[in-house]
């Protein structure tokens, strides 16, 4: 198979800003892309090629937002900041379903939709803020999702967008003193109550994706990031857990109502340190580093359908990357290398079910900036 894509995209944002206080901006952002290509393996003489038929997707968002800083809190921030904001979808297309009988019917669809939100940050102390957000949002579905990857993903033409509450609420504290550095932990709620949520389904050769008619996601994250005074060391992690589940009433879903959405991880986080060595030959800077990410297993399907030891899942993710970086500055330009060894246990590494990522791996990277 061959298969061409030409996407032209762009961005348009005005800023209005009188003063400190406050803030109005407008942005467009037009997709449109054009997709087509051919079958070099002829099933049946005579028969229509499906892949050589026009397909295009265009969308549009279209989002104004007015910002208000209050009450001065440090040279650059004021201590309590809101942005209110509302947004327009477009989403529009069209394509050739290939039928039965080797025809291919022509279709088209579009629609449009309407978003708004807003987020407060507000700053208790000066070591103490909490964040606060609230979206009516629309995602719009992909190319590929909608049309395919001409390989273990089909297309699915009648893929709709995604709409969804979103709501985020959390703390995040910053402590700096010259015998502790610089410490940030910062944490967050969430919830997400989706309809037409769009998730990646596995059948028995291939994957699509789908709307599930009514999804809800509860969770919490946090991050911590700490570098010692001078900082020398470094090192940070994160943690995320979400209960993704299905609570469709009605439709093709409705069985397995309660159920985590599939092939989606719920538990996973990420580490590591590095320290740092500056001015060790000159205006340069050496710094070794880990890396290491873990995702807890999860199932490929829906987790009420068989037997405990006989359904398919994406096993327990641990891995391991090692590397170090180097950089100076000379008077003509800036040169860096950094080499980096991946997945050092060679441990079997998913994205998704069917998206198998590199076992070990080595890279090496030069770069040159000449003034």
């Amino acid at each position: 198979q061959s298969v061409w894509q030409h996407n032209v995209l762009g961005r348009v944002k005005v800023e209005w800003r009188p003063n400190d206080t406050h803030a109005v901006r407008v942005a467009v952002t037009p997709n449109s892309l054009r997709r087509t290509g051919n079958e070099r393996l002829d099933t049946a003489t005579g028969a229509r090629d499906p892949l050589n038929a026009s397909r295009s997707l265009v969308t549009n968002v279209t989002g104004v937002e007015y910002q208000l800083d209050v009450l001065p809190f440090s040279d650059d921030e004021k201590r309590v900041q809101n942005v209110v904001f509302a947004k327009h979808y477009f989403y529009g297309g069209h394509s050739g379903e290939l039928l039965p009988n080797g025809a291919i019917n022509p279709i088209s669809w579009s629609s449009s939709s309407f978003g708004a939100g807003d987020a407060l940050r507000v700053h208790a102390t000066g070591w103490l803020s909490f964040k606060a957000s609230y979206e009516y949002a629309t995602r719009l579905p992909r190319a590929d999702e909608v049309f395919g990857n001409g390989v273990l993903i089909r297309e699915n033409l009648t893929l709709e967008p995604e709409l969804s509450h979103n709501a985020n609420l959390g703390p995040r504290v910053d402590v700096k003193a010259p015998w502790l550095g610089s410490l940030a932990v910062e944490a967050n709620a969430f919830l997400r109550d989706s309809d037409k949520l769009i998730v990646l389904l596995g059948q028995t050769m291939f994957l699509q994706y789908q709307n599930v008619v009514h999804a809800r996601s509860l969770g919490a994250e946090g991050q911590l990031a700490w570098s010692s005074p001078g900082e020398w060391v470094n090192v940070h992690g994160s943690l995320t857990w979400q209960d993704v589940r299905n609570v469709s009433p009605t439709g093709t879903f409705a069985r397995y109502d309660g159920d985590r959405i599939p092939n989606r991880p719920w538990l996973f986080g990420s580490w590591g340190a590095s320290v740092r060595w500056k001015h060790v030959f000159a205006d340069d800077v050496l710094e070794p580093y880990y890396e290491g990410r873990y995702v807890h297993s999860f199932f490929r399907t829906w987790e009420s359908v068989g037997l405990g030891g006989s359904k398919q899942q994406i096993p327990m993710q641990l891995t391991h990357a090692v590397g170090v970086s180097y950089a100076i500055t000379l008077p003509f330009g800036r040169f860096s290398a950094a080499f980096e060894g991946q997945n050092l246990t060679d441990a079997r590494v998913y994205d998704v079910f069917g998206v198998q990522k590199p076992g070990r791996a080595f890279y090496f990277k030069l770069t040159a900036e000449l003034r």
